[in-house]
């Protein structure tokens, strides 16, 4: 992300103005040891996977830019671009 211009005697950054950066997020749904504090008559919560180990997980991307800006410095776009989410809905397979 140097200029090349700038490589030989004083190294600068290139301006990025036009650049949108984008990432990905997982979370898991369930976290493998969580400690409820419940009431007295409250029911324990119910969550259920196959094992510890097969916490399902779901991912956001997001996409963010620079802000821009007008000549009387208003803000004419913001750097957000979006948070979506990333989810794929499968039926179950049978083994066969």
């Amino acid at each position: 992300m140097l200029d090349s211009a700038s490589i030989g005697d004083d190294p600068i950054f290139k301006g990025m103005y036009n650049t949108v950066h984008i990432d990905e997020k997982w979370f898991y749904l369930k976290e493998k040891y969580k400690k409820f504090y419940l009431v007295y008559d409250e029911e324990d919560p119910i969550f259920t996977c196959k094992s510890k180990n097969y916490i399902p997980k779901i991912m956001f991307l997001v996409a963010i830019s620079r802000p821009r800006f007008d000549a009387q410095g208003k803000e004419i776009f913001s750097e957000k671009i979006g948070v979506f989410l990333l989810v794929t809905k499968e039926s179950a397979r049978g083994l066969v």
